[in-house]
């Protein structure tokens, strides 16, 4: 295996907590080394440029989505697997975007109405009307912790509106997305998180088993009943796959759009000027959400697998060789992206690569950009935002940066009150 001379620009991603905003510019370095980095500490390949992670993404390259492989679980002998993390290990296999065609077709069919633009429509007044509840509650109070008591209960529960599951379960949503984030999306899981991410497995198979069975006898209008009826004929998603497409809809329906909440606000409340020009260009909604999820890199890997050698750059990949698609790296090329390093929500951005491309583009899309462009406005037309926490407290996952808490303060601003 090739090896770079500028080992010092390795990153070894179990200590990603430690790295935090640092990690954005350890991945510039890279990129404007070598558009191909091997990672010692990873043992994988580091792709950071935006005309390659794009290519990686686009489906040309022999890079399959399948990477939940033994090596994902090894911390867990294989034999111990049935009695010890039977779902984590049958279930998670069967996220949509961790497959390949034409699987991944049959288990993405049912997602893509429930996700599409008609229906994430009927979702703006519950949203509107949630965050004027939550904003009431921050304002009653001051001091929150940002996550618990705005981001999550606004994104868990319109997704679980959209899912049909019991808004009852929202309080354990933060629980299980720490679970599952920690087991499947850190460097090297130890059996204690893996069966930590079981556990919380679990507790979802029961919530949802009992739905889908209600859904059989009497279908309505919502994802689980188009679920319960694609489980049947001989060709229907199984119990496994069943289980894996709610897990993945729910966690990533609401645990990525509340990060890049968190995020968002933090990285506004040290830009008052760009808040003033989103107060002033309520038009640009969408160009808003876009620059802000750009900047914050909450979105920031996605791994593949070579299916077969080939050369990129000048590099031999090899058959089964890991390859990171670091579009944080790829959202801040100065090829692409004039000063890239700065928030400016008066960019006009072509194309950014926060929600993937190709076949894996993020199915969500359009219900977390319309909570994102209905959240901001809202939050900073009616308060001034102060961050208590310096640094900001990083969790460990490297795909989806979270963030463990985000405490702040707010005051009303007069003449800004927001009139939802």
């Amino acid at each position: 295996m090739s090896t770079n001379k500028s080992s010092a620009l390795d990153i070894d991603l179990s200590n990603l907590a430690m790295l935090g905003e640092g990690l954005v510019g350890h991945l510039n370095a890279i990129r404007e080394s070598t558009p191909v980095f091997w990672s010692d500490a990873q043992q994988g390949w580091f792709i950071t440029r935006f005309a390659d992670v794009a290519e990686g993404f686009g489906g040309r390259l022999p890079l399959s989505n399948v990477r939940l492989d033994k090596l994902a679980f090894a911390a867990i002998p294989e034999a111990e697997w049935p009695a010890r993390v039977p779902l984590l290990t049958t279930a998670t296999p069967a996220f949509a975007n961790m497959t390949d065609p034409p699987y991944h077709s049959r288990l993405r069919k049912p997602m893509n109405n429930a996700f599409g633009k008609s229906n994430v429509e009927t979702m703006r007044f519950l949203v509107q009307r949630r965050i004027s509840q939550l904003l009431n509650e921050a304002e009653a109070a001051g001091d929150v912790e940002f996550i618990g008591a705005i981001a999550r209960p606004l994104t868990g529960s319109t997704i679980m509106q959209l899912m049909g599951v019991p808004e009852a379960h929202l309080g354990n949503l933060r629980d299980w997305a720490n679970a599952i984030v920690m087991a499947l999306g850190t460097s090297r899981p130890s059996a204690a998180l893996l069966e930590e991410g079981e556990r919380a497995m679990r507790e979802m198979d029961k919530v949802f088993t009992a739905e889908l069975e209600r859904r059989k006898g009497a279908p309505i209008e919502d994802f689980l009943s188009v679920l319960a009826a694609a489980s049947d004929g001989e060709d229907g998603l199984t119990h496994a796959e069943l289980l894996g497409t709610c897990v993945n809809t729910l966690l990533a329906g609401h645990e990525s759009t509340a990060s890049t909440m968190a995020f968002g606000v933090a990285a506004l409340a040290e830009h008052p000027e760009q808040v003033a020009y989103m107060l002033s260009h309520p038009e640009r909604k969408l160009q808003t959400v876009e620059e802000i999820s750009r900047y914050v890199a909450m979105s920031a890997s996605q791994t593949r697998i070579a299916a077969r050698d080939f050369e990129w750059h000048g590099q031999t990949i090899r058959r089964g060789d890991v390859v990171y698609l670091w579009n944080a790296a790829a959202n801040r090329d100065p090829r692409v992206f004039a000063n890239p390093d700065e928030l400016d929500l008066s960019r006009n951005i072509k194309e950014s690569l926060v929600f993937g491309r190709g076949l894996h583009h993020c199915v969500g899309h359009l219900l977390a950009k319309l909570q994102l462009g209905e959240f901001f406005p809202a939050m900073f037309e009616r308060f001034e935002v102060e961050v208590r926490d310096h640094p900001l407290d990083f969790s460990g996952g490297y795909a989806f940066r979270t963030l463990s808490s985000l405490n702040i303060r707010v005051k009303s601003v007069h003449g800004r009150r927001s009139a939802a």
